[in-house]
C-alpha cells in the first residue's frame, strides 16, 4: 500500500488538534479527518465513530511501516501547508 496523496483540510489555531488531513492510499481508499496532534511529541489520529457508548475505533493500522509512512506523509504536508499560507 502506497500512500497517493495527502491534502490538509482544516488549520485550527488552538488546541493540541492543530490540523485535519485527508489521505488517499493507492488512488482508492480515502480517509477523512484524520487529526494532527502536538503536544509534547506530534502524532496523527485517525477517525473514530461516536454514539451513546462513547468513542470507537473505526480504522487502525496493521502494518507498522505504514503507520510510519502515513505520519511522516502527513507531517511533511502540515509542514508545506504551513509554509505555503506563511504560518
Amino acid at each position: 500500500m502506497k500512500i497517493t496523496s495527502v491534502r490538509i483540510q482544516e488549520k485550527f489555531s488552538k488546541g493540541a488538534i492543530v490540523a485535519l488531513a485527508t489521505i488517499t492510499i493507492d488512488d482508492c481508499l480515502v480517509i477523512r479527518n484524520v487529526k494532527i496532534i502536538m503536544t509534547n511529541s506530534t502524532l496523527i489520529d485517525l477517525p473514530v465513530c461516536t454514539d451513546e457508548d462513547g468513542e470507537h475505533t473505526i480504522i487502525y493500522m496493521t502494518d507498522d511501516d505504514l503507520a510510519n509512512d502515513m505520519g511522516k506523509t502527513v507531517m511533511a504536508a502540515y509542514e508545506n501547508y504551513m509554509a505555503e499560507h506563511d504560518l
